[in-house]
This record gives C-alpha cells, sequence and structure tokens, in this order.
C-alpha cells in the first residue's frame, strides 16, 4: 500500500468513516448485552444465595463452612497442590521452552509441537490413563516393576509406584500444566531481543549464567502470567482430584463443591458449597492482582527494538541429554498414558495380569453401539464443541472488528469483558449456572442449552484472544480503505476482514473445540441423564467400577480431538494453498 496514504488513514479519525449498518451495530449491541447478562447474572445468583436467605441477609452458610473442618481441609489442600504442582510445571515448561529457543537441542519443527500435544489429550483420559498405570495392585508399571523386582529375589505385594498418594497426584498436575507454561514462555522468547543475552556471553558469562541473570528476568512477566493461568486451573481442576484425591483421600475445593451440591444434596450442603465457591473466586482474583502488582512495578529488564531469533548456544555432549527430557515429557505425558489406556480397554474387565489370547474389541462395540448413553453423549459432545468453537469465534471477531473502529478505551472495555471468565475458575461458573438457570422461566436444567452457555462463557477468553490476533495481523489500513471507499462495516467484515482473518480464527476455533470436548467441571455439574456428555458418561462409569469401558471411551474422546485438529488444519492449509496458487 501507499505509505502516504497509509499515513493519512492513520491520522483520520474513524467518526469521519460513514456510520456502520444499524442492523450490524444493532446485532453487536445485542450480542454485548447477552455476553455481559452471562457473565454478571450467574455471579449475582451466588452473592444473593450467599447472603440473602428468605429474604433476609443470612451469614449462616458462612458460619457453617467455617466450623466445617473439611472445608478447610480442601482450601489447605488445594493451596498445597496448585504451590507445588505449578512451580514445578514453571520450571519444566521454561526449561523446555529455553531448550527450544536458545540452544542447539531443538528438533526441527517438531520441537516447538512435541510439547503441546498433551494438550489434544483430554484431561480425564491421562488421568485414568495414569491410575492404570501406577495403581498400588493393578498398575500395569507397578506388574512389570515387581516381575522385575522378583527376579532378584524381592517380592513385594502391591507397589512400588502409588498414583493415590500426594506424589502421584502432584506428578500427573505437572505434567498438565508444562504446557502452558511453555507456551507463554516460548512466545515471550521468540519476541525478546538477544543483544543482552550476547553481551553477556561476550562478557564471559555461559549459557546457563546467561539464562539465570538475563534471560529469566526478561521473561519474567510471561512467567508470571503462566503462574497466574496455574493459578486460575489448578484451584478449579476437577479431573484429577476427583480420581486420584478421591483414591488417596485428600479432598479440594473443587471436588468439595461438587461433593457438596449433588452427593449430600440438602439445603445446609448447597449454602457451603455456594461460599467455597466465593472462597475460591476471592483467592483466584487475589493472585491475579497480585501478579498485575508485581508486573505494574517492572521489575524485569526493560527490552528495547523489535525482537529477533536469539543465538544459538551449543550444549556439546549435553546436546542428546537435553533432546532426550523433551522426548521423554511426550512420553510420560502422552504415550505411556495412552498405551495404559488401550490395554485395559482391550481386557473383559481390569485386571494385573494379561490374557493377550482374550484381549479384544468388545469395549468400543459397547461403547458406540450398545450402550445408547455414551452414544447419545458422543454425539451431544460434538454437537455442542463443534456450536460453541463456532458461535464463540465468530462473535468475537465481529466484536474484534467492530470496536477496533471505535474508541480505544472502548475496545479496551470489550476485550476486558470477553476475558473475564478467563479470571474466573470453571467450577464458579458452573455454580453460578446452577443457581441462576435452573428455577423459574429460566429453569434450563437438563437442556443441551444450559451445557452451550456455560461452555460459551468459559471459551469466550481463547476465542477472544485468537479474534484479536487475528485483527491485528490483518491492521486497520484494508478496513479503513474499505470504508473510505463507501462500503459499510458489515459489507467491510463480510467481503474484506473475515476472508483475512480466518486462518488465525481456524486455530482459534480448534483450541475452542479441544477445550469444550475435554472441559469436565461444567459437564460434571450442569449434565444430567437428559442431556449426557462424555464428561459425564466417563464419571458415571469410573464411579461405577467399569474400567475396561472407561478406557475405551476416553480413547474414543482422544481420536476424535486428534481427527478433527488435524482434519480441520489441514483442510485450513490445502484452502489457503490453492488461493495462493489461484
Amino acid at each position: 500500500m501507499n505509505p502516504a496514504l497509509s499515513t493519512g488513514f492513520a491520522h483520520q479519525p474513524s467518526a469521519s468513516f460513514p456510520k456502520a449498518l444499524p442492523v450490524f451495530g444493532f446485532i453487536v449491541t445485542m450480542l454485548s448485552l447477552a455476553v455481559l447478562a452471562l457473565l454478571v447474572f450467574p455471579m449475582m445468583g451466588i452473592l444473593r444465595d450467599a447472603f440473602v436467605i428468605n429474604g433476609r441477609l443470612d451469614l449462616s452458610a458462612f458460619s457453617r463452612a467455617v466450623a466445617d473442618a473439611d472445608v478447610l481441609t480442601a482450601i489447605r489442600n488445594t493451596v498445597v497442590m496448585v504451590a507445588s504442582s505449578g512451580a514445578q510445571a514453571l520450571v519444566v515448561g521454561g526449561g523446555l521452552a529455553w531448550l527450544n529457543e536458545r540452544t542447539d537441542a531443538r528438533m526441527a519443527w517438531t520441537s516447538s509441537y512435541l510439547p503441546l500435544i498433551p494438550l489434544l489429550v483430554p484431561s480425564l483420559a491421562s488421568v485414568i490413563g495414569w491410575v492404570m498405570l501406577a495403581a498400588p495392585q493393578a498398575g500395569l508399571l507397578n506388574v512389570i516393576a515387581r516381575w522385575a523386582l522378583s527376579a532378584v529375589g524381592v517380592e513385594q505385594a502391591s507397589g512400588p509406584l502409588n498414583i493415590y498418594s500426594w506424589p502421584g497426584m502432584v506428578y500427573v498436575l505437572v505434567l498438565y500444566f508444562v504446557p502452558y507454561a511453555f507456551l507463554l514462555v516460548s512466545a515471550a522468547l521468540q519476541n525478546l531481543d538477544p543483544r543482552l543475552e550476547e553481551a553477556s556471553r561476550v562478557h564471559g558469562a555461559g549459557p546457563f549464567r546467561t539464562a539465570l541473570r538475563v534471560t529469566l528476568p526478561a521473561v519474567a512477566p510471561s512467567i508470571g502470567a503462566a503462574a497466574m493461568l496455574m493459578v486460575i486451573t489448578g484451584f478449579a481442576i476437577f479431573s484429577v482430584p476427583i480420581v486420584i484425591g478421591t483414591g488417596a483421600h485428600i479432598d479440594t475445593m473443587a471436588v468439595r463443591i461438587y461433593r457438596l451440591l449433588f452427593t449430600y444434596g440438602d439445603i445446609n450442603g448447597t449454602g457451603v458449597a455456594i461460599v467455597l465457591s466465593l472462597v475460591l473466586l476471592a483467592i483466584v482474583q487475589c493472585a491475579l492482582f497480585a501478579q498485575l502488582a508485581l508486573t505494574s512495578r517492572g521489575q524485569h529488564a526493560v527490552i528495547a527494538g523489535k525482537g529477533s531469533a536469539g543465538s544459538c548456544n551449543r550444549l556439546g555432549r549435553w546436546r542428546w541429554a537435553a533432546k532426550s527430557v523433551v522426548v521423554m515429557y511426550v512420553v510420560l505425558s502422552t504415550v505411556l498414558p495412552i498405551l495404559g489406556l488401550v490395554l485395559v480397554s482391550l481386557q473383559g474387565f481390569w485386571s494385573p495380569h494379561i490374557a493377550w489370547e482374550r484381549l479384544g474389541f468388545a469395549n468400543y462395540r459397547s461403547i458406540l453401539f450398545t450402550n445408547s448413553q455414551a452414544g447419545v453423549a458422543l454425539g451431544n459432545t460434538l454437537l455442542l464443541a463443534a456450536a460453541t468453537a463456532t458461535v464463540v469465534i465468530m462473535v468475537a471477531a465481529v466484536f474484534s472488528t467492530y470496536y477496533a473502529q471505535t474508541t480505544p478505551r472502548l475496545r479496551k472495555w470489550s476485550e476486558l469483558v470477553m476475558t473475564v471468565p478467563g479470571a474466573i475458575p470453571h467450577t464458579v461458573i458452573a455454580v453460578g449456572f446452577i443457581i441462576v438457570f435452573s428455577r423459574g422461566v429460566l429453569n434450563l436444567q437438563g437442556s443441551l442449552l444450559l451445557l452451550g452457555l456455560a461452555y460459551l462463557v468459559i471459551s469466550l477468553p481463547q476465542g477472544q484472544r485468537a479474534a484479536s490476533a487475528a485483527y491485528d495481523q490483518v491492521g486497520r489500513e484494508l478496513s479503513e480503505a474499505s470504508r473510505v471507499c463507501g462500503a459499510s462495516l458489515a459489507r467491510t467484515f463480510l467481503r474484506v476482514v473475515f476472508p483475512l482473518m480466518t486462518p488465525s480464527l481456524i486455530v482459534g476455533w480448534v483450541i475452542v473445540f479441544v477445550q469444550v470436548v475435554g472441559e469436565l467441571t461444567a459437564s460434571a455439574m450442569l449434565s444430567g441423564t437428559t442431556n449426557p456428555v462424555a464428561g459425564f458418561i466417563l464419571l458415571n462409569l469410573w464411579e461405577n467400577g467399569s474400567f475396561p469401558q472407561v478406557a475405551a471411551l476416553a480413547l474414543v474422546i482422544t481420536a476424535i480431538d486428534f481427527v478433527v485438529v488435524l482434519g480441520v488444519l489441514r483442510t485450513a492449509r490445502n484452502r489457503t494453498q490453492r488461493k495462493e496458487a489461484s
């Protein structure tokens, strides 16, 4: 584009453009109000039921919560669990990112994708896979270990591994959290100006000292963002505590809320669950404000200029050891759990002694064809995931385009509204939806719409990030040129902006789809026999002891994730290549 023309647009106020098509503006306004309502009403419902009973101020639920030793134990356990697993995941994920971006241990393009593979495996599938590997009696790894020990004269009746323990639960959580730390730290290292690192090495500092004294302070904001993400996710995570924590008798806040609402089922339990949801929300918000306070002080290296590719640190004889760390992480986080699921899913019942001649696919036939509720749940899950991903990405794209043409302050407010759910634990969102949408004219209990609305709210931050990044890549110049030529904002969006945003939006669609398919917290709390989804069926099968069917269903969900993700990305890439060729 002509630089002079581009400069002219940059200084031209948006008010000089033709006003947006009234229908388009009306639609955006209605969507904005709807999104705001889905955020505000559930939170107001939680506050109302926590403080007001029968029309009067009543704080008895708070006193019951404080007097309940189990509640205080759940809070303490959750804090310990998140702090220990989060700290270890930051070290592992940050180390993998540094090896990938700053050393010669990088394995071409695979190094950027290998640590992210666990994101495609639903968390519950990975957790159950590790239970089937490391359960004290029937775990496959324990069977192999006891066989090896007996060969040297050491006999054990169980173990030596025990997944039902504090180390077992923290270990699985670390594997779950590592991709988040890897993503954020890798992005920071890619955008980091390497000149300070090079200056450090010129003055005699080695690669590890440079990493600790220069690189680490420079990427501190991204490390803080990763820690914040782990706090939000960790305090509300449901899959690991419900499976491993229950077996280890370790209660956490998310599981305690679930038990209070659905196991005990009395009014006193509901009140304590609401109070515990408020405590959970308060802890997360305090952590968020602490992170903002730390980053606002600027206690990290200030990097000037545009980032460029960093110079490569040669690890010498440690190179292959570093590469093996990346491969080992993928093996531990993905390959071994899936292998455990495969072996158990082919058995008639979960046994430490595998009868190879009796292995078969009966559990898969049962899940896909015989068990009608499981088939319905899979269909509902795919429908909700595809619909939620499509709606979220379209709404986020419309918002990003529309509000980018307004004042910067209004755009920031719109982005804030869309990203607020990212700072609210899924457990709290689910409790709010139960309170607001299970009574009166808004009673949606037992419907797919209830689940769809909850998934939409949970997925808004991911959709907004993808859409904002897509719009920023397109830039305002083409949009402004279209409007100067007389096109309305609606026509500009449909004919110019949206087609150019499509490649990035497809990636956002995939992220939201995978998140919804693997979402367990809202599914466990809002799903039922009339609106079953995959997570609900998995929990029911697990609690009923149908372990081979659990393994089969978990593998089916994982396979669906891989097929859909790879299929969508491949289709999008082929479409882009055809456009470029034409």
